[in-house]
Parts: structure tokens; sequence; C-alpha cells
């Protein structure tokens, strides 16, 4: 390694020392740390160095000439007092120009770093209003975004995107389910975050649904690309029409989709050999209701059916007669007796 072979003059140039020394870059900090305890024999150079260099406080770049003269001074004398054994100076003169030229180095570089900081304390950000569109449970919407695009939201789903959307973007964020009708521009991609899951089109129309534990996006016209975001694990992948991609964790499936993937869209419930918590899941999402349990059957127990525009006491009607149970509906509390 380099910093094995560097005397006091050669700290004192380094700009990544230098940079460790004014304490700007928590990397370099931890990179020097462990040298210095790897090699304990370089600390006596190392810290002279450093302490030389915070003994420098120069607040512009242009230094006045008294100021150059009197650290140029001070840095001779400093190596007259601090000169390592074996070290002999064939030409005074040529120590001289090079005492300078450090001077220089640790004034510009000082100067920098003063000026990066106070551009980054002054700085403005600009104000980004955005713009939520949440459904509670039971009721669902259609959005019209500004650069033309549809959504159809559903029940207990919440859309987030910036005011200036479509102008030199189409980002927008997504909690729950959503069915995407999107103007084509073959400019500006239009992408959905999900949690950690992006899906980026031009123009197309798919269905997505965040919920739970997993990310389900189906797609049913065009081509959109899925992946997870920068510090995601695995790479992103093409969907065509007809394919549903699965996230859950750092797994991702690619199948097939079928109606009942976006059958809410056209106000319609599909049971295909569900559990009774995901039918109780959904009766309390799509109504906006309460449902308490008594004598809940095993977990063997499963339901097949399919209600379009059903009124929840007509679902509940239908069910019962087949799987033998008692519901009773009190305002927004059903309960379901076995």
């Amino acid at each position: 390694m380099k910093y094995n072979r560097y005397d006091i003059n050669d700290f004192l140039t380094d700009k990544d020392f230098i940079s460790w020394v004014k304490n700007k870059d928590d990397s370099r900090a931890y990179f020097f740390s462990k040298w210095l305890d790897s090699n304990p024999e370089h600390k006596a150079r190392a810290y002279k160095a450093r302490d030389f260099l915070l003994t420098l406080k120069p607040k512009v770049l242009d230094a006045e000439p008294s100021e150059f003269d009197e650290v140029l001074t001070r840095l001779m004398r400093y190596q007259e007092h601090h000169s390592e054994p074996g070290n002999y100076v064939k030409n005074p003169q040529n120590l001289i120009w090079r005492w300078a030229a450090i001077v220089l180095l640790v004034f510009s570089l000082t100067y920098l770093f003063e000026q990066l900081n106070a551009d980054e304390e002054n700085v403005e950000l600009p104000v980004i209003n955005y713009i939520t569109k949440m459904n509670p449970p039971g009721q669902r919407s259609q959005i019209q975004l500004p650069d033309g695009s549809f959504v159809h939201l559903n029940a207990d789903s919440k859309l987030e995107y910036a005011e200036d959307f479509g102008v030199e973007h189409r980002e927008l964020t997504l909690f729950g389910e959503a069915y995407f009708e999107v103007k084509k521009n073959d400019t500006i991609p239009f992408i959905v975050k999900a949690e950690e899951v992006y899906t980026k089109v031009l123009g197309t129309t798919f269905n997505i649904k965040a919920r739970a534990e997993s990310i389900a996006i189906s797609l049913v016209e065009g081509e959109v690309e899925v992946g997870r975001d920068e510090t995601g694990h695995w790479q992103k992948t093409t969907m065509h029409p007809g394919e549903k991609v699965i996230v859950r964790e750092q797994e991702l499936q690619i199948t097939a989709y079928d109606f009942q993937d976006i059958a809410w869209k056209e106000g319609v419930i599909i049971f295909e050999n569900a559990s009774l918590d995901e039918i109780i899941e959904t009766l309390e999402n799509w109504y906006g209701v309460n449902i308490r349990l008594i004598n809940a059957p095993s977990s063997k127990w499963h339901y097949n059916n399919k209600f379009k525009q059903g009124s929840l006491e007509l679902v509940l009607e239908r069910m019962s007669y087949t799987e033998n149970f008692t519901y009773e509906i009190m305002n927004d509390l059903i309960t379901i007796k076995f």
C-alpha cells in the first residue's frame, strides 16, 4: 500500500489524507482508522502530519502574502525540528519550493471543502406538492391523470403523484390495488412504485395488487418492465400480455393471469377455492364492514362462487344456503355463526 511508503511531506499533499483530517468523509475515516491499527509503525508520521494540518485554518483561496510567508516559515521550522533519522536534504532550495506547493495545495483544498459545504447549506430545494387519491374500504373510484391516463382505484387503496405529473415525468406510488389504462408517450415512461417494486411502461393496460406480503402485476395489453429498485437483489424482467408476475420477498414468479385478477374492476367478486380468511378479508374490504365469526370451521374449509354487482345481504344469503351458517347485520358489524 502506498501509505506504507509515505513520509510526512507525502501525507501533507495527499487529498484523501487531508479530507480525513478535515472530518469530511466517513468512508475515509473508516479506512485510515483500519490502516493505522494495522500499521502502528507509521502512526508517528501520520499523526505529525495530521497535527500540523489541524493548525491551518485559511478561510480564502488567495491568502495575503504575510499569511503565506507565515505558514511557509512554520512549515520550514516544523521540518527542521521534526525531520526523521536518515533524512538528508541535499537541496534546501528545492525543499522550499516543495513546501510552497504544499501550502498552496492545503489552501486550495481547504477552500474547496468550505465552499462545497457552504453551497450544500445554502441550496434551496424545490418544494414538490403531491396529490393523494384515497378510497376507504367499501369505495372504488376512477381517476383521470393529468397525462390522460385512467386509473381504477380499488377499495382501501391510495395513489400519490406529484402536482406536475406528466410534464417531465410520470411517476406515482400505489398502496393497495389499481387497474391502469396508460396513455402512450414514447418519451416519458409511466412508472408505478409499489413497496420496493416498480412497473415501467410507455402505454399499456395492467393491474397491480400490493397487499399483505406480496405484489402481483397482471398485464392485459402492451408490454411492461417489472423489477425491484436499485437496492434489490434480483434483476428486472419484461412482461407480455397474459402474464402475471408475483413478487414475494426476494422471489419473482411469472405465471398466467386470469379474469379473477381484474374482476373487481367490473364489479365482480370471484371466490375460487378461497379460505374463510380470504373471504372475510374480501367482504370487509369490498363492502366496508367488520365481520365477526362464531364457531368458525376448520382451516380446510374452502368456497367457490362468483357474485356480480350484488349487495352484501345477497352475497351472505347465497353463501349461507350452501355453507350452513346464519348471519346478522347490525349497521357495519356482521356476525356469522356456523
